[in-house]
């Protein structure tokens, strides 16, 4: 009797002290997944760089979070809003992350204007956070959850550049009920970023009245309250204002009044060609968009085809002698004919004239003009606003739709897109 209690004593002595041992070692991978790394690895370029940053430490099962992405510009570098104004394209994240798990989209907050030569353009300098929220089902087992972002954007300064990089992150997750530990380290920046997001003015009053010749948006503050010393609007959505138009301010006693400029067609004189229909093309050999456009065959296929229909095909290269965009002539000649292109001519407007006629903005930016001298068509040459080749073969190809449809008499049912690509340069 007296050996079993002895064992008995034994065994619970080495119970406890692997209960306590259990602890210590689930204590000490808590702890560890408590201090695990809340930043990715960093992309770095010439131009900036670029990291994800979660708002906490850890995930939690039925709970939203937000990641961030840090971008970082160096001087004078800039980087586009969803909307990007005259020229540019707005940076994209391809989530990929464990099943279950949902990635919203970005949160923008307000951008800046940034005057490129003529052009307006909208969007961030310095240093800037993208959030994106990210939920946890609540029947989530898995002790961690590895998500991975490819990341691309267009940065600008007098050239612009498209970058891409891949950025990893992986965060512990939680126990379900528990309130997730903010990631101290980017408390600040999460804090500020969110006083940045748009909000709902409920107590302000707006109205809009439109016109041929505009829009008027009139801003009535609520009682008591100053006006701001400066407005700007920017439109969510593309095609809306024109972005480069002067906005004008005025006060009516009972509260402000904000003039913006819409955009409008352009009828133009084209004697030469008269009684064809004539696409301007504006192209650039050093800009990338253009080089996805000409690398492809998507370009040269154009021209041919609508070629052979009739339609005179002019290429135009807007370049100030000098610039680092700029090539001569003969440079010119030699690219075309290294990627076998088929324009009817090719244009030099190293003064900026032709550019300035018809308002174009970017390289490549399309105009299908009738044989009336009309512009029936002016904008993109499709809707996939990106550098990669890949992209064209699933792309709704709005020139070729203009075309189709003008030739065979019918209206074009698309008359107007935003342009993207890199900026025109006006002298």
């Amino acid at each position: 009797m007296v050996t079993d209690i002895v064992g008995t004593s034994r065994l619970i002595a080495l119970h406890k002290h692997l209960v306590r041992l259990c602890i210590t070692l689930l204590l000490g991978v808590y702890a560890g997944a408590l201090w695990a790394s809340t930043a990715s690895n960093v992309v770095t370029t010439e131009h900036m760089s670029a990291q994800l940053v979660a708002e906490h430490q850890e995930l939690t099962p039925g709970k939203t979070s937000s990641i961030a992405l840090k971008l970082n510009h160096h001087p004078q570098w800039h980087s586009y809003w969803r909307t990007p104004g005259d020229s540019g394209m707005p940076t994209q994240i391809k989530w990929n992350v464990p099943a279950g798990i949902k990635m919203g989209s970005i949160q923008w907050p307000a951008p800046k204007r940034l005057p490129f030569g003529p052009l307006m353009n909208f969007g961030y300098e310095g240093e800037t956070w993208l959030i994106s929220d990210i939920t946890v089902p609540p029947d989530f087992a898995k002790p961690s959850v590895t998500l991975s972002g490819h990341v691309e954007w267009l940065v600008c300064y007098d050239v612009c550049i498209p970058e891409e990089g891949l950025l990893t992150l992986t965060l512990p997750v939680g126990l379900p009920g528990t309130s997730p530990i903010a990631n101290p380290e980017a408390v600040q920046g999460f804090e500020k970023l969110r006083t940045l997001l748009p909000k709902k003015a409920d107590d302000w009053s707006f109205a809009a009245v439109s016109t041929s010749a505009g829009s008027t948006l009139s801003i009535v503050p609520p009682q008591g309250q100053s006006f701001p010393q400066s407005v700007s609007f920017f439109p969510y959505d593309e095609g809306v204002i024109e972005p480069s138009a002067a906005q004008t301010l005025s006060h009516d006693g009972a509260g402000y009044q904000l003039s913006i400029t819409d955009s409008n067609g352009t009828s133009v004189s084209l004697a030469d060609y008269k009684g064809k229909y004539v696409v301007l093309e504006w192209m650039n050999p050093v800009c990338p968009f253009t080089q996805k456009h000409y690398r492809s065959g998507n370009m040269q296929a154009l021209q041919s085809e609508y070629r052979a229909k009739g339609v005179v095909w002019l290429s135009v290269n807007t370049a100030e002698a000098g610039s680092s965009s700029y090539r001569p002539g003969s440079e010119m000649n030699a690219w075309e004919t290294e990627m076998k292109a088929a324009p009817s001519a090719l244009l030099m407007d190293s003064d900026s004239s032709l550019a300035k006629l018809y308002g174009a903005k970017t390289t490549p930016h399309m105009f299908v003009v009738s044989p009336a001298g009309m512009v029936v068509y002016a904008g993109a040459i499709d809707d996939k606003r990106s550098t990669n080749i890949e992209d064209v073969k699933n792309a709704k190809n709005f020139v070729k739709t203009a075309l189709d449809e003008s030739l065979a008499d019918k209206p074009v049912s698309i008359s107007s897109t935003q342009p993207y690509g890199c900026s025109v340069k006006y002298l």
